[in-house]
């Protein structure tokens, strides 16, 4: 009969055990260590997508903001007389194919029909932060233009607000007059000075502003 044989190896080693699978605590680290891992790797692309926004609301507030500026120094350029003039707005009569009325000052060399122009940055509308620069005109030169009727030229304007009072931050400055409220006697210089908003009104946003300057000579005014 054979004589039974044994695996010393086996022997000495104890008996098989069955391989142990992954434990709870190792699956926690594991899932932590992926959380960390993806974490790094988003936060680059949240923040990527936060800075490309502010960057293009900037760029609108700007844009819409130089828009109306050209568009209101354009027109002030063409002055032919002074109605009134502050340090936010500007009140003038200016030559224009809609007119009715003769252009002042009356005289029987005069000809031109023109219109009333009323620029006003101190319009505040309801539940915003900023004040408006208003475009309101008229054909009826002896009223001023309401603003109730205006349109906007530029939607957000710093100056004037508690974060930029106007007394120190004009949004209209006139040549003869330096005064912080200028007289309307015929300027022959308007310098247009605006604070706006880099947000253009967004949130989240840059905090800081933007600052755009122009400005119109009047070489025809009281000129008609």
């Amino acid at each position: 009969m054979p004589t039974p044989t044994h695996n010393r190896a086996r022997d000495e080693a104890g008996p098989a055990r069955p391989e142990a699978g992954i434990a709870l605590v190792e699956l926690l680290v594991v899932m932590l260590m992926l959380g960390i891992v993806f974490t790094a790797l988003v936060r680059p692309m949240l923040t990527s997508t936060q800075v490309a926004a502010r960057d293009q609301a900037r760029s609108t507030a700007v844009q819409e903001a130089q828009t109306g500026l050209y568009k209101m120094t354009r027109e002030v350029r063409g002055t032919l007389w002074v109605y009134g003039a502050t340090s936010t707005s500007i009140d003038v009569a200016v030559a224009s194919s809609s007119g009715t009325q003769t252009c002042p000052p009356a005289s029987a060399a005069t000809s031109g029909k023109c219109i009333r122009v009323l620029y006003n940055c101190a319009i505040q509308p309801a539940a915003s932060p900023y004040r408006q620069c208003v475009r309101a005109w008229s054909t009826n030169l002896a009223v001023q233009p309401s603003t109730a009727a205006g349109a906007s030229v530029i939607p957000r304007v710093v100056n004037g607000t508690p974060a930029a009072p106007s007394s120190s931050n004009p949004v209209f400055k006139y040549t003869p007059s330096a005064s912080a409220s200028p007289s309307a006697s015929a300027p022959s210089f308007v310098a247009v000075n605006l604070m706006i908003p880099s947000s253009a009104g967004e949130t989240p946003g840059y905090t800081y502003n933007v600052v755009l300057d122009d400005g119109a000579y009047l070489p025809n005014v009281g000129s008609q």
